[in-house]
């Protein structure tokens, strides 16, 4: 398991304000992803985090990070994670995320869980 640089797949395709960011990742294909780093918070300052899923786990395919933005880890691969919605129409249940993508929508993932607002949502 080797620690990987997490950069977008595509050559200049960054979410806005996110160049200063850095993702780094262990991937476990089949088991388990661990993100860690620093990125920019919602009030754009920047912040290390640190968080661990594995195949099951709740995580966000969305920036916005609501609770209806939230699906079950179906895979993991070296490039790759795959979520399923459980509130999205039936023909756009699965959702498949690029490593970056994944990293930046989830960076502060545990945090937004633990607060008391979106856990009445969820």
């Amino acid at each position: 398991m080797n620690t990987i640089k997490i950069v977008p797949s595509k050559p200049g395709c960054f979410y806005v304000g996110d160049r200063v960011s850095t993702y780094l990742a262990k991937i476990k294909p089949g088991e388990s992803i661990h993100i860690w780093g620093e990125a920019r918070d919602g009030k754009r300052q920047l912040r290390k985090f640190d968080v661990f899923f594995k195949i099951g786990d709740v995580a966000f395919y969305a920036p916005g990070q609501k609770p209806s933005d939230r699906g079950e880890i179906l895979k993991i691969t070296r490039k790759t994670v795959t979520l399923r919605s459980s509130s999205a129409p039936y023909y756009l249940k699965t959702r498949r995320l690029d490593l970056y993508t994944f990293a930046y929508c989830n960076a502060f993932g545990d945090e937004i869980r633990r607060h008391p607002v979106w856990q009445l949502h969820h």
